[in-house]
């Protein structure tokens, strides 16, 4: 195998690893998942901002559970990313469509939005 086929080769197997670098940091190392009920969650946080005691229940524990366990890495903690993706992930309960519930979300995110856990 002469030089050129070593360097051909080498190329090949770095555009290999470059792509799979690209399509694996693709979703910013997200921890945690998107599949609670987002609904829930909302009514959850909303409770919390306003000190609710009726929403430290069970129901309530998974609800704000789903919402703190999305964070982004980007290879680090990225609280910024971190917030737009909470967002996003509220933002699919349709009750958030109403005027003072977009309040409601604006406040959320500004509040607990960049925090790492509760």
């Amino acid at each position: 195998m002469d030089k050129r086929e070593r360097m051909s080769k080498l190329r090949t197997v770095a555009k290999i690893l470059l792509m799979y670098c690209i399509f694996s940091s693709a979703s910013a190392f997200a921890e945690g998942n998107t599949k609670g009920d987002p609904c829930l969650a909302f009514t959850c946080m909303a409770g919390k901002l306003q000190g609710n005691e009726a929403t430290s229940g069970p129901d309530c524990v998974m609800g704000r559970q789903s919402f703190f366990e999305i964070r982004i890495y980007t290879p680090y903690y990225n609280p910024g990313a971190t917030a737009a993706a909470r967002k996003v992930f509220l933002s699919t309960c349709p009750m958030t469509t109403i005027s003072e519930n977009k309040n409601t979300l604006e406040l959320i995110i500004q509040r607990y939005g960049r925090s790492f856990q509760e």
